[in-house]
């Protein structure tokens, strides 16, 4: 579990966890030098559950750096990350998924669906599933988009070494951990909504606009390109650019004329072999854009 100023909600995360039927775990609470009471409540917990174990900062080091530290720290077969500020909605969320992956020792991971709530625990939306739902997902199928928040996803500790150096700087960290998991097996999936994610103003991601977002997952994906041999790069990236046009077109038809330009020259620079399709959308996305700019006329 990963915290930084969650007072407010460490104790419900802690305690979603506490209360699951699946007894076998231990809670490695990585606090990064946290300003408010979040590590004193932590250690409450602590001294009331010889389960969760605390892993203090000193030092403010960051979300990714604290998230590496405090994953290494882990002991268990499993990991299921947790951040300070979400919770489990299920008690049998870790057996479920638990269950899976040890009925399958090719799966990577199991994942499940998630619902996005506010700071008042009240559903923002539907539950996040993949589209379409299946019973195992691939790399090929992550690399479209990430189809599991964090809180979501258990998955085998140790599948891989060190992390890479662009995943320090990469704007999503869930993403990039699926998808080094991801070579290594495929993910199971159980069609049951287990955990919560919270969207709050001191959200990281959430925070950013529609444009920036689509950013950040262009440059993880590009990073994708980059780490895999040519063979996976191969299998995953006709999916990819098949998303991302559709992707396009959907913000092309909301008007979001900014992310889906910066889309389209994505597809042109890196999906090769797709260039007839690009100039085509630039085209119409030309049009558009033109169309916009002309003044109105008044009757």
């Amino acid at each position: 579990m990963v915290a930084y100023n969650h007072e407010r909600w460490i104790a419900r995360a802690l305690e979603s966890v506490l209360e699951q039927d699946f007894g076998d775990f231990e809670i490695v609470v990585g606090d990064d030098c946290s300003t408010d009471k979040t590590l004193a409540i932590a250690r409450e917990f602590a001294t009331q559950d010889p389960r969760v174990r605390l892993f203090p900062s000193d030092v403010n080091l960051g979300g990714r750096q604290n998230y590496v530290r405090t994953l290494n720290a882990c002991r268990g077969e499993f990991i299921n990350q947790l951040d300070g500020d979400d919770f489990f909605l299920s008690p049998n969320k870790l057996s479920l998924q638990v269950a899976r992956l040890d009925a399958d020792p090719t799966l990577a991971g199991c994942f499940a669906a998630s619902l996005p709530v506010g700071e008042d625990e009240r559903a923002l939306g539907d539950a996040k599933r993949p589209r379409p739902v299946a019973d195992r997902f691939t790399k090929a199928d992550f690399a479209r988009y990430c189809m599991s928040d964090s809180a979501a996803m258990i998955f085998r500790r140790g599948l891989f070494g060190d992390f890479p150096d662009w995943f320090y700087t990469a704007p999503q960290g869930d993403w990039p951990l699926h998808m080094l998991n991801a070579q290594h097996g495929d993910f199971g999936y159980v069609d049951e909504v287990l955990s919560a994610y919270r969207i709050h103003s001191g959200g990281v991601w959430n925070s950013k606009s529609s444009v920036d977002r689509v950013r950040g997952n262009l440059k993880c994906q590009q990073a994708f390109l980059l780490h895999f041999s040519p063979e996976e790069v191969e299998e995953i990236l006709p999916g990819i650019v098949r998303f991302l046009l559709g992707h396009a077109k959907a913000m092309l038809s909301d008007g979001e004329l900014e992310g889906a330009n910066l889309i389209m020259d994505w597809i042109a620079k890196h999906g090769n072999g797709c260039g007839p399709k690009v100039k085509e959308f630039k085209l119409r996305l030309w049009l558009k854009v033109a169309h916009l700019k002309q003044p109105s006329r008044q009757v």
